[in-house]
C-alpha cells in the first residue's frame, strides 16, 4: 500500500527493504518510484516447512551453514527477481509500440476500405433500385416481380394494382396461385423448366383473378432477372378484355359482310344438259373475288369470267 500511494501521488515517500521494493516494483510495473538506499539493515534468513521433518531440517541447516554470506545474498536476490509481473497496458505499449502502431494502421485501413466500399456499393444499389422502380412505374403494362422458388409476388407497380386490385404490402403475402385461375400445379409443370432453361416466358393469354373475384383475360410474358443474387421473374401483363371484345365485334361484322357478299353473287344459269355449281370459300372469310356465268346463242354457248382481286381479307372486299 505504501508503494501504491507513492506511485499514485498520494504520498511523497515511503520506506521498505530493498528486496520488498524490488519485488513489488517488478510485479506491479511501477514507473514513478525512485529508490534511495538509506543503509544496510541486518537480515536473517529462514526456511519454513509445512510439516516437521528432523532429517530434512538437519540437511537444510548444514547446507545453509556451508553457504557464504555474499553467496546467500545473491541467491536471495536472484529468487526475488523471479517475479510474475502483472501485464499492464502501459507495459505492452512500451514494449510493442511499433508493432501495435502497424497493426492499428492496418486494421483502420481495412475498416476504412470496407466502410467506403460498403457505402459505394449501397449507393450504387440504391441508384439501381431507384431506376428500377421508376421504370416499373413508368411502364404502361402491369408488372410483377415473382420469387421463382416460393412463387410469391414480392412487388407490383401501379398498373398492376389498377388491373387486378392487389397492392403490396397491403395484400402480402400474395402468391401466384391466388391471382391465376389456372391451377398452380399445372403452371409449375409448364413453366418451371422453361424458366430454368430459357430464362423467359413467351407471351400467351391467361385468365387472372381480380381481387373482387371477377376474371380478367390477360396476355402475359416475362423474363428472369437477378436481384441481390437471387433469380426473380419479371412478369408483364396486358388486359386483353377490350381487345377481344373488339375482335368479336369485327368477326361479327365480317360474318355479316360475308353473308351480304354471298347474296350478291349471281345465280348460276340452268341448263337441260348439265348442272352448274359454285364453291366460294375465301381464305380469310371474306374477299373481293367474284364471277359471272351466262348462256348465249339460245343456250348453245356458255360464257363467263372470274374476277380475282389481289390480296386477302376485308381490304380486298372493299
Amino acid at each position: 500500500q505504501s508503494l501504491d500511494a507513492v506511485e499514485g501521488g498520494k504520498a511523497d515517500y515511503g520506506y521498505g527493504n530493498a528486496y520488498s521494493v524490488a519485488f513489488y516494483t517488478l510485479q506491479n510495473g511501477y514507473k514513478h518510484l525512485v529508490t534511495i538506499p538509506k543503509g544496510k539493515e541486518s537480515r536473517a534468513y529462514s526456511i519454513g516447512f509445512l510439516q516437521r521433518d528432523e532429517i530434512l531440517l538437519s540437511i537444510i541447516n548444514k547446507a545453509l551453514s556451508a553457504i557464504g554470506e555474499g553467496q546467500l545474498e545473491n541467491l536471495v536476490l536472484e529468487v526475488a527477481s523471479q517475479v510474475e509481473r502483472k501485464i499492464t497496458f502501459s507495459m505492452v505499449m512500451n514494449v510493442y509500440t511499433k508493432e501495435i502502431a502497424v497493426i492499428v494502421f492496418i486494421v483502420v485501413s481495412i475498416l476504412l476500405f470496407a466502410i467506403t466500399s460498403y457505402i459505394r456499393a449501397n449507393k450504387t444499389l440504391s441508384e439501381r433500385e431507384a431506376r428500377y422502380h421508376a421504370l416499373m412505374e413508368q411502364s404502361s403494362e402491369a408488372l410483377a416481380v415473382v420469387n421463382i422458388e416460393t412463387r410469391e409476388i414480392v412487388e407490383v407497380n401501379r398498373q398492376y394494382t389498377e388491373l387486378f386490385g392487389y397492392s403490396l404490402p397491403e395484400d402480402s403475402p400474395l402468391y401466384v396461385s391466388k391471382v391465376i385461375v389456372e391451377p398452380e400445379h399445372t403452371t409449375d409443370n409448364r413453366y418451371t423448366k422453361m424458366l430454368k432453361d430459357q430464362r423467359l416466358l413467351p407471351m400467351e393469354t391467361i385468365t387472372f383473378r381480380h381481387k373482387n373475384g371477377t376474371k380478367v383475360l390477360t396476355e402475359r410474358g416475362g423474363t428472369v432477372v437477378t436481384l441481390d443474387g437471387r433469380d426473380y421473374l419479371l412478369a408483364s401483363m396486358r388486359d386483353m378484355t377490350e381487345e377481344r371484345r373488339r375482335e368479336a365485334e369485327v368477326a361479327q361484322d365480317v360474318e355479316l359482310a360475308k353473308w351480304v357478299q354471298l347474296e350478291l353473287l349471281p345465280d348460276l344459269p340452268v341448263s337441260p344438259h348439265f348442272t352448274l355449281r359454285s364453291l366460294y370459300f375465301p381464305s380469310h372469310g371474306i374477299s373481293g373475288d367474284s364471277y359471272q356465268v351466262e348462256w348465249k346463242s339460245e343456250g348453245n354457248i356458255l360464257r363467263g369470267f372470274l374476277l380475282d382481286v389481289s390480296g386477302h381479307g376485308v381490304s380486298t372486299a372493299l
